[in-house]
């Protein structure tokens, strides 16, 4: 026979993994999860090198622009100092 405390322990142990099985994800929505973080990081890894790559080309027009504003400047400088 239980005492009082035995008894106790027994309905809340029971109680606990009830309320623990609700609370807790099982394996499979999990392993799912993992499978959808793991797609979604692919795609943000595709995303940031795409912007990577038109940072990368608008970097190197606006070093051309300047360029050509810079040769602009220069002939126009030359011709007003030359005539």
């Amino acid at each position: 026979m239980q005492t009082d405390s035995e008894y106790e322990s027994d309905v809340s142990s029971i109680t606990d993994s009830s309320t623990t099985d609700r609370n807790q994800p099982s394996c499979e929505h999990l392993v799912k999860r993992v499978d959808s973080l793991t797609q979604e990081n692919r795609v943000l890894q595709i995303e940031l090198q795409t912007y990577r790559l038109r940072l990368k080309a608008s970097q190197q027009e606006i070093k051309q622009l300047k360029q050509f504003v810079d040769y602009r400047f220069f002939i126009s400088f030359s011709r007003k100092r030359f005539f």
